[in-house]
């Protein structure tokens, strides 16, 4: 791995991150990223990624739980109607299946 954990810290241990995959636009977005959250806090940035109008699909759960975010409410959070949410998830349920027997 070119990452290293200590609890919820991440650090890279790599001189060089491959970007071959990543498109330019990908690349400026994760540099302007970089600039704009280098010095936030690990606290700072949970209260940044839990804005409700950054994630508005994120619920609170009692300290030291966790709460999987559905794709129905991830989808709905980013106004997906009921029948596209319907058809989203079946679509991906049958990409799942094909993943596993192409496996």
């Amino acid at each position: 791995s070119r990452f290293v954990t200590n609890g919820y810290n991440i650090s890279i241990i790599a001189q060089n991150l491959p970007t071959d995959m990543l498109s330019r636009f990908e690349q400026k977005t994760l540099s302007e990223l970089c600039i704009k959250y280098k010095n936030y806090t690990y606290r700072q940035m949970i209260d940044e990624v839990h804005r409700k109008e950054i994630c508005p699909e994120w619920q609170n759960v009692s300290q030291h739980s966790r709460k999987p975010i559905t794709e129905e409410s991830l989808l709905k959070s980013l106004g997906f109607s009921e029948d596209e949410i319907e058809q989203t998830i079946a679509e991906n349920e049958s990409y799942r299946q094909e993943a596993i027997l192409l496996k």
